[in-house]
């Protein structure tokens, strides 16, 4: 199974994407994570305009097979092992490609909740996004660590 984290936005500070990278390489000795930044280039006030231009952005690179995992605050809040599981019962299932998406700034189009499979937290707070996607990568790596019993997570 593939395994991705897709943001919509870049990355703005150098030391996150520094951090970002680590987590991903630590990652790779595990199962191979992939990233991608899904840069929105629409400039607007309008919230709902925004959110749909990325909602359609989003889906046009879903596959029809795709299972899309939102990090959205109102999602479920799981312990690390609790995630360490979900992602085991994921990966021995038939799914090819499991996204795992942040959202921009607003959050997401009503279309991308419609056609996400599960939504999870990262915590009841907000977070600036080069945060949430530093949190996101290193829950992922502590998940995988779990799964292989590294002495990562204690």
């Amino acid at each position: 199974m593939r395994v991705e984290l897709w943001s919509v936005g870049k990355t703005k500070n150098r030391e996150s994407t520094r951090w970002i990278h680590q987590y991903q390489e630590r990652i790779q000795k595990y199962h191979p994570v992939h990233l991608e930044e899904i840069v929105i280039r629409e400039k607007s006030a309008d919230p709902s305009y925004l959110k749909q231009v990325e909602g359609e952005k989003i889906l046009d690179r879903l596959g029809v097979n795709d299972y899309l995992i939102l990090w959205d605050e109102n999602g479920m809040i799981f312990t690390s092992r609790e995630l360490a599981r979900f992602l085991e019962v994921q990966m021995i299932s038939r799914i090819r490609r499991m996204i795992f998406l942040i959202g921009g700034a607003h959050g997401f189009d009503p279309t991308v909740y419609q056609r996400a499979q599960y939504q999870i937290s990262l915590s009841k707070m907000t977070f600036p996004h080069d945060m949430a996607r530093l949190m996101a990568m290193e829950q992922l790596y502590r998940a995988f660590s779990i799964l292989h019993h590294s002495p990562y997570h204690h």
